[in-house]
């Protein structure tokens, strides 16, 4: 399997729609946001074009493809407020996969290594990467 990521440049209805049906997919939807109930998970979210072209200031965001089929996405934000440590320039790291094909087949983890080695190579002084408890 290729795994490969490509940078989002601009928001686009396809892939809004894609992201839509992945954070709101009950598979998977604890795996992506935080929630404190039950009634946190079943509330949908959805972005809209103009969103996702919002988070794109904010957000360097790479889809991720697996023999050319889109199966997740990984995405950077910088100096962010939540980061454990304030070191600036560090970088926090969100990850889906949001396909059931790229799953437990070491797509993510590939994506995460192919992410670093790019943001070492950019200078990038620390990395942060959050994970749900459970």
């Amino acid at each position: 399997m290729t795994i490969s990521l490509v940078p989002l440049k601009e928001s686009s209805q396809d892939i809004v729609k894609t992201f839509n049906r992945w954070n709101n997919d009950p598979e998977i939807v604890h795996l992506i946001r935080p929630a404190r109930s039950e009634e946190e998970l079943t509330v949908e979210h959805n972005l809209t074009v103009e969103s996702l072209a919002e988070r794109l200031q904010t957000h360097d965001i790479f889809l991720i493809y697996a023999d050319d089929r889109l199966v997740g996405e990984v995405n950077v934000m910088y100096d962010a407020a939540h980061l454990y440590s304030q070191e600036p320039g560090s970088a926090w790291l969100g990850l889906v996969i949001g396909e059931m094909v790229g799953r437990g087949k070491g797509v993510g983890t590939y994506a995460l290594t192919l992410l670093e080695a790019r943001l070492r190579s950019q200078g990038t002084p620390r990395i942060e990467l959050g994970v749900f408890a459970f």
